[in-house]
């Protein structure tokens, strides 16, 4: 009776001895995603002196605290949704005593995001990333398979299909270091990963050129796929929003939603019908729950000076330093 039932069981036994070592194995050698891991460790670290956080999408790279003059941290992420801001600020906010404001970015299409809809290989992968790169957030309702994925085999299945351990090994062999003094040289102290900061700055050519062959047709085909698995994308981002609020209000911060300044030929590229209804989801916060709303998209001081532009929807260095001393330290302060 028990016999048929020992070759399975010790099969099952086998696989999970074999799964803990290689996982054990790689995160010795090269951890999956330590540059995430470690860029959160730090805040935590130092969370009694962080006062601000700068949340949302990689549209955040516009605040430079440099410049608002607030101790501060950058937790966003690239192409983040409010499903998983919900979630990342649920976790963070009780671990952050000192904190004060949250800084939030939107863009034109946040009310039509969500990554766990997306199909397209440039963006499918994203939610299962976040999960994978997280501290410890919870689960997005509905999101168990993606969840599981992110969280239970993240160190099994990786992206770089462990290029990093075989690279770190042969460097090893030929007496060079590698994987945490390079992570920790990539990280800014105030949370930026340096290969994600925003790049020397362009011109108003090559501005122009990036909008209409790069950034706007990528937005729209995101767009296009998340609304063809999800319809109700734009209803649900609308409570989801309503939650964040919740979120904020209870713990008594401070929050600022702002648009930052956009390149002209991305404000004439991009669809309009889904800018007004963002910018109309975002009255109806501001009306019914006194939501601190600046739309900075089409600020004259910015968006006519090509040096203050990384690409056509994103500021440079000297850009966001700029903008975070013009608009974003005056508010602070009242």
């Amino acid at each position: 009776m028990i016999r048929p039932l020992l070759g399975p069981v010790l099969f099952v036994v086998l696989g999970v001895a074999l799964g803990v070592g290689l996982n054990d194995f790689r995160e010795a050698v090269a951890p999956a995603h330590d540059m995430e891991r470690l860029r959160f460790q730090r805040m935590l670290d130092h969370a009694d002196k962080v006062r601000a956080l700068a949340a949302g999408s990689s549209h955040s790279l516009a605040i430079d605290f440099k410049g608002v003059e607030v101790p501060g941290y950058h937790v966003w992420s690239l192409g983040q949704d409010f499903f998983e801001l919900e979630t990342q600020l649920r976790w963070l906010l009780p671990r952050l005593p000192a904190l004060e404001v949250v800084l939030m970015d939107i863009s034109w299409g946040s009310f039509h995001r969500d990554n766990g809809a997306c199909t397209d290989p440039e963006r499918g992968m994203a939610r299962r990333k976040f999960y994978a790169t997280s501290p410890g957030y919870g689960r997005i309702a509905g999101d168990a398979g993606e969840w599981f994925k992110g969280v239970m085999t993240s160190q099994l299945v990786t992206e770089d299909h462990w290029r990093d351990v075989f690279f770190t090994l042969i460097d090893k062999l030929q007496g060079k270091t590698r994987g945490q003094p390079q992570y920790r040289d990539m990280l800014h102290p105030d949370g930026r990963i340096m290969g994600m900061t925003p790049g020397r700055p362009k011109t108003n050519e090559w501005l122009a050129d990036e909008a209409r062959h790069v950034s706007l047709p990528r937005h729209e085909r995101l767009q296009a796929n998340m609304l063809e698995n999800n319809p109700h994308i734009e209803e649900q981002a609308m409570a989801c929003f309503g939650r964040i609020l919740d979120l904020i209000e209870e713990r008594g911060l401070r929050l600022v939603v702002y648009i930052p300044p956009l390149h002209p030929a991305y404000i004439e590229g991009f669809d309009a019908e889904t800018r007004d209804a963002t910018l109309r989801n975002m009255q109806h916060f501001v009306d019914t729950r006194g939501v601190e709303f600046y739309d900075f998209s089409q600020d004259k001081a910015f968006i006519h000076h090509p040096e203050f532009f990384s690409n056509s929807d994103h500021l440079s260095a000297e850009g966001a330093l700029r903008f975070s001393r013009a608009r974003i330290r005056p508010l602070l302060k009242e």
